[in-house]
């Protein structure tokens, strides 16, 4: 399995840059024998308590189910159980974002943060993978998701799909879409039209993620803002000749 970053290290590293943080997402892939919840940045695959994970769910036609889970000390696997989609939801945690441009980690939304904080933030992860090659993808009905407008899985490493960037079940357009989440720079970012739509190249053979984030006023106040983050992965292959 590739190696996580381990819980202690990350707590000695709890200072980002504004752009490293609001980056961080969560993902599915599978890793040897399992089916895992991933939590990273590009190829860096961070280590995170199984209780941040807060949903995983399998959908096939109108059936949506909770999948069987297995906690491991700082990471989550499951059961997919043949379903044609899983859905996933993940805890950030909350963030002070200080006016020098370090983020600092809180424990919880009150704790209390030493430092000229210039706002505070919340952050929830959703991901979306698509284990069956002939369904028609649709969207979950996450505050965030992205939706092909066709099965990915279904095509090839160079094709091309269109998918639409929902918030709150509407069109979001100027969404920043990256086609390989964990491989791509993130200049490779392209913005959807005014119809929330925008048109991905498939990068690899293989796994793909598309990603894109998106940070908006906090509706409850638990923080100043709410930063959302939301994945599409799925599997896919080389043309044969």
């Amino acid at each position: 399995m590739l190696k996580r970053i381990s819980l202690s290290i990350c707590s000695a590293l709890l200072l980002f840059s504004s752009s490293q943080v609001s980056a961080h997402n969560a993902w599915v892939a599978q890793q040897q024998d399992k089916w895992v919840v991933i939590y990273g940045h590009g190829a860096s695959n961070y280590a995170y308590k199984p209780e941040q994970v807060t949903q995983i769910k399998g959908i096939g036609g109108d059936k949506t189910v909770d999948l069987t889970r297995k906690n491991y000390e700082d990471f989550v696997s499951f059961d997919p159980a043949k379903l044609g989609m899983v859905a996933i939801t993940l805890h950030g945690g909350y963030w002070a974002v200080l006016k020098n441009g370090e983020w600092v980690q809180k424990a919880k939304a009150d704790s209390h943060v030493d430092g000229d904080v210039k706002f505070t933030t919340e952050s929830v992860k959703y991901a979306v993978s698509v284990m069956d090659n002939s369904i028609m993808p649709k969207a979950v009905g996450y505050p965030l998701e992205i939706v092909p407008e066709k099965n990915p899985a279904s095509l090839h490493q160079g094709d091309n799909v269109t998918v639409t960037v929902l918030l709150d079940g509407k069109p979001l357009a100027g969404a920043k879409v990256i086609n390989d989440y964990i491989g791509a720079d993130d200049n490779a970012r392209k913005e959807t039209d005014a119809n929330g739509k925008v048109n991905l190249s498939i990068r690899n053979a293989g796994l793909n993620v598309f990603e894109v984030s998106y940070r908006i006023d906090h509706p409850t106040k638990k923080a100043d803002k709410l930063s959302l983050g939301a994945t599409y992965s799925f599997r896919t292959h080389t043309h044969h000749h």
